[in-house]
């Protein structure tokens, strides 16, 4: 079947100090189904395994956290699917004990490396790469019909995996580059 895949610039995360992962991770198996995203068996359920790789290599000086998170994302248009992956790295992770509103909590100190990786495919049919004749118009069809639609997907899902790099920087109050947006108006009348 031919495809026809359009990368997208890697986006990163990084964070060096003290937090909690585990409502991080929750938060972004929410983000995921809320944006229909799904794993490649095409589970989107909640109790979907979004997971290919959970390792964790136990080292004196800290733990190897590896997560990889392999995702798609079928768009209106039948012949084009989002492909995104999340690759968590955690770095010399250690389980700690920090005091929170007079209350003890389990964290962990680290490093943690997220590194979002998109790209846009378009599948089209058999019949181009099979026809002699099709198969000589494939190139102007890639390069002026369907180019236009490839571009806005493209520009769709690289906003999509900017938003995604922003919650994640904003559970670890790291500096965004997209700015927020007020949820309501401000108040209107006399005070």
């Amino acid at each position: 079947m031919g495809t026809i895949k359009v990368a997208l610039p890697q986006i990163m995360a990084r964070y060096k100090a003290t937090a909690i992962y585990k409502p991080l991770y929750e938060m972004l198996h929410e983000w995921f189904l809320e944006y229909g995203y799904a794993d490649y068996a095409g589970s989107d359920s909640h109790d979907s395994y979004m997971e290919t790789l959970y390792s964790i290599e136990e080292n004196p000086g800290g733990d190897l956290i590896n997560i990889w998170w392999r995702l798609k994302k079928k768009t209106s248009n039948s012949r084009i699917t989002y492909h995104l992956n999340l690759e968590y790295l955690g770095i010399a992770v250690n389980d700690v004990e920090v005091a929170f509103k007079d209350k003890k909590m389990k964290a962990q100190k680290g490093e943690l490396n997220m590194f979002i990786t998109a790209w846009v495919e378009l599948d089209y049919s058999d019949r181009w790469d099979n026809s002699p004749i099709m198969k000589l118009f494939l190139d102007f069809f890639r390069k002026r019909v369907w180019k236009n639609e490839m571009e806005m997907h493209k520009k769709l899902l690289y906003e999509e995996a900017s938003k995604l790099q922003g919650i994640i920087k904003k559970y670890f109050d790291l500096y965004q580059f997209i700015p927020e947006k007020d949820l309501f108006e401000a108040e209107k009348g006399y005070e």
